[in-house]
């Protein structure tokens, strides 16, 4: 039986949640049309009709060739987004076909999410980075601010 599921993530900027969600599906040759809403509204699961979740950042079913959307629903309490995703639906869409995991899917998500934070609160005309990946992996990035010469 198929059903939603939550996943505790670190997603914790709305506009870089999206601009990450973007980003990975462009990268993987999928353009849907990514929803946001300002309350949760419904996801639709076409497998189970009493099986009911909300979210306020959606990708419809449609666009992943799934029968059940994909959602993102803000967590008061832990401050951050939640995946509200069907494990076994995610299996046999196309994000699945690419990320064959949930999991790999919201590690992939979390760099984009974090990159695009980066970008938008630390704009690199006033700021310097340097990125270095460790050899298990770990990415770390040191900003620096530019000094204006001029103030």
């Amino acid at each position: 039986m198929s059903h939603f599921s939550s996943v505790k993530t670190t997603l914790s900027h709305r506009e870089s949640l999206l601009a990450g969600l973007q980003t990975i599906l462009e990268t993987i040759g999928i353009t849907p049309s990514i929803e946001s809403h300002d309350l949760p509204v419904d996801l639709i699961n076409a497998y189970d009709r009493n099986n009911q979740q909300q979210a306020e950042i959606i990708i419809r079913r449609q666009h992943l060739q799934g029968l059940l959307d994909l959602g993102f629903r803000w967590n008061a309490e832990q401050n951050c987004y939640s995946a509200v995703i069907d494990a076994w639906d995610f299996s046999r869409n196309l994000l699945g076909k690419h990320f064959e995991t949930v999991e790999n899917f919201l590690e992939e998500l979390q760099i984009a999410h974090n990159t695009a934070f980066i970008n938008i609160l630390y704009p690199s005309d006033l700021w310097s980075r340097e990125t270095v990946t460790a050899e298990d992996g770990t990415i770390t990035t040191t900003l620096t601010q530019k000094t204006d010469v001029y103030a």
